[in-house]
């Protein structure tokens, strides 16, 4: 009878991230930097962070826009504060 080998347990943190970077935000929407870039310049993406002079979006906040349907940051950040309030 031959011995099982176990395989090892993966170590990679499956957790999802707390902030998206640029390039992560644009895998998740599925769009090109430049296209990010017009539509951060033009409004239609939630607000990010800067952190040391990069831009970054709370991840959670994306996935609930997205849920959204994807508002402008004027009717997002609108809806935010009537839901806070």
């Amino acid at each position: 009878m031959a011995a099982r080998t176990r395989r090892p347990l993966d170590s990679t943190p499956t957790t999802e991230p707390l902030l998206y970077d640029r390039d992560q935000l644009c895998e998740m929407l599925n769009t090109s930097r430049a296209t990010l870039d017009r539509s951060q310049s033009a409004g239609k993406l939630p607000r990010p962070l800067r952190l040391g002079g990069q831009r970054r979006w709370r991840a959670e906040e994306v996935r609930e826009w997205i849920r959204a349907g994807m508002p402008s940051r004027d009717e997002w950040e609108r809806r935010q504060r009537h839901a806070a309030g």
